[in-house]
């Protein structure tokens, strides 16, 4: 394996603790691996960038049809 060298703003380093908390992980190169091969997996990943705020909820969704 090589060893890369990437630079982490806070908000990586929460989201990687997130996923260390939610999936029992131990290292962050063990985080942040299994975060990339989620997201390589994801047919459209650019639909993961979208804010949630941006998307009306289902009930909205039905009515303007």
């Amino acid at each position: 394996m090589k060893r890369t060298t990437i630079f982490l703003g806070e908000a990586d380093r929460t989201a990687i603790q997130a996923i260390k908390d939610r999936f029992g992980i131990s290292s962050d190169s063990d985080a942040i691996r299994l975060a990339l091969r989620v997201i390589a997996g994801v047919p459209n990943p650019q639909l993961l960038l979208l804010p949630r705020a941006e998307t009306p909820p289902v009930e909205e969704q039905e009515h303007a049809a």
